[in-house]
């Protein structure tokens, strides 16, 4: 199974989220009662700077998530209708302007709406405001305020955000709103953080890619498939691996970890993929077009050097995987692997010399081409050292410098 997340463009995907709004606000929970249309759709839908973000069910095409983003306006946004912001929006102007720094440029999350049989689906949610987040950072947000459904508060505890007042009950909805609000930095931070030199990349093309969640053994890309989407992982692992022997036997080349960006080359060209790609585990990826790429590149083209620089970086990586997985031993290839997972980890909070990642023996095996066994062995001289400890789901590593 799965689903891609993209801004709706189309007259097509916009009805679809319009009448999404309409199924899950009107006929699934009762709200708007009043309401005789077939869509639900505002002023705020008309306005610049929107972009309407839209989940589909690649299976079925059908529309399962939908979400708003506003930039500020003349009339403001829609949760200044719920909410009187004023007093927080004149809080950020002052600090800014002692900080010497531009006007902030706020924006507005609302419209949120998931089909029910999809609600227990916790990377659609995090995908559309992921998507959104992306669009704002394109257009130079500072902060983020919105009303949002009570109900769905944890979800944006989760993610930091203040909460401004107790509930706030709107009888044209039905429904008990909190207003929340929260610097945009840190948020855009949680979701671009951890990709290293693909970070230009995401930077120069934030308002033109898309998300796709692909489920654990699913074919990503077939070798010898037309190509026309680069893949960067998110979340999750990958096997590249390519037919030998006319097709008879299959040869595991790597195991592609967060970061790592596959069928790059479909940016450049329009030759069939060299080789296939299946996730091992449910996978979130960011896939960006060719078409949208060179038109992209052609309106801008300092836009090429981050693709160009994270070819060269790759062909580095490249170069030295082949090397330790073709010559090294098993202690130097778990060695390779250890150190690539320590500079993915996240610090600590409260110790700048620790820092952790979530991964489990048989990732680690896989990666390495050894067994669990030797694996299991190779950490537990590490951790007699008091180089790690690692438990069932994650490392914690001590100290900082390589291993």
């Amino acid at each position: 199974m799965s689903i891609r997340i993209k801004v709706a463009t189309t007259a097509k995907e916009l009805n679809d989220v319009y009448r999404l709004r309409k199924s899950v606000y009107v006929d699934g929970e009762g709200l708007f009662k009043e309401l005789k249309n077939e869509c639900i759709v505002d002023q705020y839908d008309s306005l610049p700077k929107v972009a309407n973000i839209i989940a589909y069910d690649e299976g079925s095409q059908t529309a399962i998530g939908t979400v708003r983003i506003n930039l500020d306006s003349e009339i403001g946004l829609l949760s200044d209708d719920l909410f009187d912001f004023n007093a927080y929006r004149e809080q950020i102007q002052k600090q800014r302007q002692l900080e010497e720094l531009p006007p902030p440029a706020f924006i507005g999350v609302g419209m949120l709406a998931i089909a029910k049989p999809w609600r227990n689906r916790r990377d659609v949610f995090f995908a559309l405001f992921k998507m959104g987040c992306n669009v704002a950072h394109s257009w130079g947000a500072t902060h983020v305020i919105a009303t949002v459904n009570a109900k769905t508060i944890s979800i944006y505890k989760r993610l930091g955000f203040n909460i401004f007042s107790d509930e706030i009950y709107v009888p044209d909805i039905g429904e008990s709103v909190l207003p929340i609000g929260h610097d945009f930095a840190p948020v855009y931070q949680w979701v671009s953080g951890a990709f290293g030199d693909s970070h230009e990349l995401l930077d120069c093309f934030a308002d033109c890619f898309e998300y796709l969640l692909i489920d654990r053994g699913n074919v990503i890309f077939n070798e010898n498939d037309q190509g026309d989407e680069a893949f960067l992982i998110n979340k999750g692992r990958v096997e590249i691996t390519k037919s030998i022997n006319n097709n008879e036997n299959t040869l595991s080349l790597a195991t592609l970890n967060r970061g790592a960006l596959l069928g790059e080359l479909s940016l450049i060209d329009h030759e069939p993929r060299s080789a296939s790609a299946v996730t091992l585990t449910n996978c979130e990826f960011i896939v960006l077009n060719h078409d949208i790429f060179w038109q992209k590149v052609t309106d801008e083209p300092r836009y090429l050097r981050g693709l160009l620089n994270m070819l060269c970086s790759r062909l580095r990586q490249v170069d030295d995987l082949a090397f330790v997985l073709s010559h090294g031993t098993e202690d130097v290839r778990l060695n390779f692997f250890i150190n690539k997972l320590r500079d993915n980890a996240k610090a600590c909070s409260g110790d700048s010399n620790e820092c952790t990642i979530k991964v489990n023996i048989d990732e680690i095996a896989s990666m390495a081409k050894v067994s669990v066994s030797t694996t299991i062995e190779y950490l537990n001289r590490l951790q007699t050292r008091n180089i790690l400890i690692f438990m069932d789901k994650h490392i914690k590593f001590i100290g900082q410098g390589e291993i």
